[in-house]
């Protein structure tokens, strides 16, 4: 198989994390698919991304956004891990409106971007690793009982 194909399983999945966590992407035209091409970002694996289509792929696309799946990946996760991905990628599928009230989409970037070692060296230095560390202390007793 070479490029891409439409991902029902993704759609599916994003359509009740849409009405569930991600109400600002009810009217974005979204498309799902998946690639056996690896697919990496700063020499890492990507299981996912998530694009803002414009120009051309936006017109023959006909979509707002395209979120892609490394189909490799997709295959080794659980049901649960699927919908992680699939919610993760929707979380960088963001809008802004104009003054007139029209949508105006764009890629948000995550919440935190930091690395391990200074975490261990400085420990919780930036407001957002704090936060992000408060969030992690919420999960980790949920992730003792799986």
């Amino acid at each position: 198989m070479t490029g891409y194909k439409e991902h029902p399983e993704a759609t599916e999945i994003a359509a009740k994390l849409i009405e569930k966590h991600h109400d600002h992407l009810e009217k974005a035209k979204l498309r799902y698919l998946f690639t056996e091409r690896p697919m990496r970002r700063h020499a890492k694996p990507l299981a996912g991304k998530a694009l803002k289509a414009s120009g051309l792929l936006k017109h023959f696309g006909k979509a707002d956004f395209l979120l892609v799946f490394d189909k490799e990946t997709w295959d080794h996760l659980t049901p649960e891990q699927r919908t992680a991905l699939v919610d993760h990628e929707l979380c960088h599928c963001a809008v802004k409106h104009t003054k007139a009230g029209e949508p105006r989409w764009f890629i948000q970037g995550h919440d935190l971007e930091e690395f391990r070692a200074i975490v261990e060296r400085h420990g919780l230095w930036q407001p957002d690793v704090v936060d992000f560390g408060r969030a992690i202390q919420e999960v980790l007793p949920l992730q003792a009982r799986t």
